[in-house]
Order: structure tokens, then sequence, then C-alpha cells
């Protein structure tokens, strides 16, 4: 504003000095004005601002509970599914048939080929059944030496009454030529 004064002050009045003072303070005030409306226009921006991220947050957070809400829904689901009374016909055969549980697996096996005590699991109740038709197919199985001789010999007979019957017909058929 000086170097402006300065410049045009070819013509230096009293009057002048009176207008550059008022134009001075105008322009002062004027930019005292004008920052002013700039915090204010800053604060309000920053205000939206965080409003708009508490809001942000707010959505977020009620995103959140609904799905942890929902989830907590789901595995109630889950486990009312999984329980046998709440369970489709098909899905309960198949269970019984493949189905495995989670459990002891170091449950004993008796002689008999069933469990100690009734077996806790799917696999456990697998593996008492398979010992058992194990032992049922061994002692279902039992052949003594001289059967297994008497079969091999019978085998041995029929074998050798075809060959001979082969070449019995064989020879027939050289004759007839």
């Amino acid at each position: 504003i000086e170097l402006l004064q300065a410049s045009s002050e070819s013509s230096c009045d009293g009057e002048d000095d009176a207008a550059w003072e008022i134009f001075r303070k105008e322009i002062i005030q004027r930019r005292k004005d004008y920052l002013l409306g700039e915090n204010v226009r800053k604060e309000l921006q920053a205000l939206e601002i965080q409003a708009a991220t508490n809001e942000n947050l707010q959505k977020e957070i009620a995103l959140a509970q609904k799905n942890a809400v929902d989830m907590e829904a789901r595995k109630q689901k889950e486990l009312e599914a999984s329980k046998v009374e709440n369970m489709s016909e098909e899905k309960i055969a198949l269970m019984s048939k493949y189905g495995y549980e989670n459990g002891d697996e170091d449950a004993e096996i008796g002689p008999d080929g069933g469990a100690i005590e009734n077996p806790i699991t799917n696999r456990d109740h697998a593996a008492a059944v398979s010992l058992k038709n194990d032992h049922k197919q061994r002692s279902g199985n039992t052949q003594t030496k001289q059967e297994a001789r008497q079969a091999t010999a019978k085998a041995k007979a029929d074998k050798n009454a075809k060959k001979e019957e082969r070449r019995k017909k064989a020879g027939k058929r050289e004759r007839q030529r």
C-alpha cells in the first residue's frame, strides 16, 4: 500500500493522505474479514468431515453388530440343525452310514470284537464292527489240512480228467480226416 502511495504522490495533498489512510484501513478490515471468513469456512469443513467420519463409523459399527448377531444366529441354527432330532431322514441315514464324530480314539475293543463299552463315536463303532467281521471270517473258514489236501487232490483229478477228455476229442477229429 505504501509503495502504491509513494508512486502516486506526484501531487501530494493533505486530502490525499487522509484518503490513503481510509483506503489502508479499509484494506486491512477487508483482509481481517476475509481471514475470519476463511477460518470459519475451514472450521465448518472440518466439522463436516468429522460428522461424515462419525456417521461412517456408526454405520460400520451397526453393520458389525448386525453381522455379529447374524453369525450368532447362524451358529445357533447350525447347532439346531446338527441335532439328530432336527435332521431330515436322509441326513440321519447318511450320518449313521458315513459320519464320523470327533471323540476318544483310544477306546478299547474286547476279545469278542465288540467294544468293552458301547462305542462312543462312529469311528469306534466302525473299528469294532470291522474287528468283529474279521473274527467271524477267520472262525467261519476253519479248514483242516486234511480237508485242504482232499480239495486239492479233487481239483487235480478234475483238471486231469478234462485234459484227457480234450485229448480224446482231438484224437477223434484227426482220425475222422
